[in-house]
């Protein structure tokens, strides 16, 4: 626990490093975005019903 007590408290003192998380954040959600997913899910579903 002391080291995510210690991450965590150099996130609060960094704008930059949690603007730079958020912006990672942001781009690694786009990958699963129902629109870009939905097919792949489909054809896992159809697999299994089979």
């Amino acid at each position: 626990m002391p080291a995510l007590a210690a991450a965590l408290a150099r996130l609060m003192v960094s704008g930059d490093e949690r603007r730079r998380l958020g912006a990672a954040a942001r781009a690694h959600v786009e990958a699963f975005r129902p629109e870009r997913i939905l097919d792949h899910w489909e054809a896992l579903f159809a697999q299994v019903t089979r």
